[in-house]
């Protein structure tokens, strides 16, 4: 294999990338224009007084769902501890502390690290 075979790849990907990029600001520009639209929908529907309604082939509803919202972790966290309650908690570690766990020469025992490999091509200034 030669270096110059990779250069038709870099390329491709790269042109594959600045298209992501594209859409992800497609994306968000569409997800600003759609808000205030749920908003005005939203507003509309609670001002009726009604649950659910169908227009044009559309079932628009309003629902509501408990979500949890942090005020104490250590209260909670110490609550669920006592309680076994680990279903509550996310299964996935923190990256970041995690790594400044090992730094500190500690290990986490129940967790394994593996070494993820990743490729990294950022554009020369």
């Amino acid at each position: 294999m030669n270096v110059e075979d990779l250069k038709p790849l870099v390329e491709q990907r790269t042109a594959y990338k600045a298209r992501l990029s594209e859409l992800a600001k497609e994306e968000k520009e569409i997800r600003e224009a759609i808000a205030p639209l749920e908003i005005s929908i939203r507003d509309f529907v609670e001002a009726t007084g009604i649950e659910s309604l169908t227009h044009g082939g559309y079932r628009i509803a309003l629902k509501t769902d408990a979500v949890p919202t942090l005020k104490d972790k250590e209260v909670a966290f110490n609550y669920i501890a006592d309680n076994k309650m680990w279903e509550l908690l996310p299964s996935q570690i923190g990256v970041k502390a995690y790594r400044e766990l090992l730094q500190t020469g500690q290990s986490l025992p129940g967790v394994e690290t593996y070494e993820k490999r990743s490729l990294s091509i950022t554009k020369k200034p």
